[in-house]
């Protein structure tokens, strides 16, 4: 009887224990997963109650070395929807004298409004705030409209697309207490490959097209980034590139995110 009663009890305590195994969800189910980097933002949105913070630093190499460091800070609201806070560019002093500019702080709000196995959309409006430093290029409030894409090729392939046009107000050249309002828009593609689990690759293609008194500029750019994902909630990442005009501006860069 005693014998029993043990082999019952055994069975029960196994019982337990592998419903609980069965329980525990996959941490790699549901991995991180930045904006950062890449020009283009991904459809995307953290959960709600989560925060994320993805940071950047990137060089330039023209005839002068010019660095500079990126802060975005993503916070879930609700399925679908997330509030942002970013430093886009935080320029670096460098030993060529290159002086510290903040460009501007910019907040937005990030919402998915249509999430499939095959495609999801989202739109991303945000406001820069100049930080009032000397050569920043916003010199007002300015506005900023993204509309982003994702579209499934493949189990392990995504092509991301995303247009922004911007109303930026900029320093008047000539009088310095006046401001002019000057229009860009930006756009990018680019084709993500999941080599594993935890390892991708992303090749994308963006430019700039922006007024230049007038006539229009257009601005070309191409780069390659390789992502690793150290744990589900930790991601770091390489990537280089160059911007292609009168003269050729190669770049590259590293960053590190983390979800909480």
């Amino acid at each position: 009887m005693k014998t029993t009663s043990c082999w019952a009890i055994s069975i029960v305590v196994l019982g337990m224990f592998g419903a609980a195994q069965a329980q525990t969800p996959d941490p790699w189910a549901n991995p991180i997963g930045a904006d950062h980097p890449g020009f283009s933002d991904a459809s995307s949105t953290v959960g709600p109650g989560t925060v994320q913070a993805e940071l950047g630093a990137e060089f330039a190499f023209s005839d002068d070395t010019t660095g500079a460091l990126g802060l975005l800070a993503r916070f879930g609201i609700v399925d679908g929807l997330e509030a942002r806070v970013e430093i886009p560019s935080l320029i670096l002093p460098m030993p060529d004298g290159q002086d510290t500019v903040l460009d501007s702080v910019e907040l937005g709000v990030k919402w998915q409004f249509m999430s499939g196995d095959s495609i999801s959309l989202a739109v991303l409006p945000a406001l820069m705030i100049p930080a009032g430093f000397e050569g920043a290029s916003v010199g007002g409030v300015s506005g900023a409209l993204s509309l982003i894409a994702d579209i499934s090729l493949a189990d392990d392939f995504t092509l991301t697309t995303s247009v922004t046009p911007r109303l930026v107000r900029v320093d008047n050249p000539v009088d310095a207490d006046e401001l002019d309002t000057t229009f860009d828009l930006s756009f990018a593609m680019g084709v993500g490959w999941a080599l594993t689990r935890a390892i991708g690759l992303y090749i994308e293609g963006w430019g700039v097209v922006a007024e230049a008194g007038d006539s229009v500029d257009v601005t070309p750019a191409a780069d390659l980034v390789f992502t690793v994902l150290i744990t589900p909630n930790m991601m770091i990442d390489l990537y280089g590139g160059a911007i292609f005009g009168d003269d050729t501006t190669p770049y590259a860069g590293l960053g590190y995110s983390v979800r909480f």
